[in-house]
């Protein structure tokens, strides 16, 4: 069969939905799994140890890793995931996992404008588009509130001072 990783992409997340598709269809989670899964968004390509996600996922819980084991294997699962030959979770042994696989994130922006992004990185753009990827953040931070210029002008009643 070979290396199929370029379906990964085929992969979304929605936040705003707390759902999982693959091809547009929704792949069932039970909301602890979707909450694992979104720590290990967080940080692509690194290892997520096992006390990391239980603290992250069932804090102030007594739990063991069997509950951990669980989420992983229902994740698994649902991505058709092979832990021998994983495209999206690896194990590391005793510690933790890694999220290797790509997982396209859609986000709500506060504008109630969704962007997308693969995790790990800014806005998905066109090869075309990348040179505009600094004013697209810029224009990101505006919408997200980090600039206050326009706060002022209209407490001004947009008059010169």
């Amino acid at each position: 069969m070979g290396d199929d990783r370029s379906s990964s992409s085929s992969i979304q997340l929605h936040v705003r939905n707390q759902c999982l598709l693959s091809k547009g269809r929704e792949l069932p989670l039970r909301p602890k799994t979707f909450e694992v899964l979104q720590l290990l968004l967080r940080r692509p390509g690194q290892l997520v140890t096992k006390a990391e996600l239980l603290e992250g996922v069932w804090a102030n819980r007594f739990v063991g890793d069997a509950v951990l084991k669980a989420s992983i294997r229902e994740l698994r699962r649902a991505l058709g995931d092979d832990p021998k030959v994983p495209r999206f979770i690896e194990t590391v042994h005793r510690r933790g996992y890694r999220l290797v696989g790509q997982i396209l994130v859609i986000e709500p922006a506060k504008s109630d404008l969704s962007f997308r992004r693969v995790a790990g990185k800014g806005p998905e753009l066109p090869d075309e588009a990348e040179a505009f990827r600094p004013v697209l953040e810029a224009l990101e931070g505006l919408w997200e509130g980090e600039s206050e210029w326009w706060k002022e002008e209209e407490s001004s009643g947009g008059k010169e001072r």
